[in-house]
């Protein structure tokens, strides 16, 4: 499992603390805060097809919010339930736009 607290991008983190928007050169290789953790999990790990939930808190990306909404509307539900909230298969549409945002 992966759980993640109030996460920034390196692009939103740098544009806070430098006042600007970076350059495409000066941000890390790993853009996305996905990738960064997806990075964490596969180093080392001999078996990362065994992750089972990767939780989120404070999700203030837009284009995430827009996504999640998506996929509790799809759910028939009105809001987001409580744990174990609405499950998404990585190998599904749904779960690969959302592990890629």
């Amino acid at each position: 499992m992966i759980i993640g607290l109030d996460f920034e991008s390196p692009k939103a983190s740098a544009e806070e603390l430098w006042g600007q928007t970076p350059t495409e050169d000066e941000l890390p290789r790993l853009k996305r805060v996905s990738e960064i953790m997806t990075a964490f999990w596969l180093r080392d790990n001999p078996d990362p097809k065994k992750l089972k939930h990767y939780l989120v808190y404070n999700v203030q990306n837009e284009q995430t919010m827009a996504l999640i909404k998506k996929v509790v509307d799809d759910s028939g539900l009105r809001q987001v339930p409580y744990w174990p909230g609405v499950t998404v298969g990585m190998w599904q549409e749904a779960g690969e736009a959302l592990l890629g945002e």
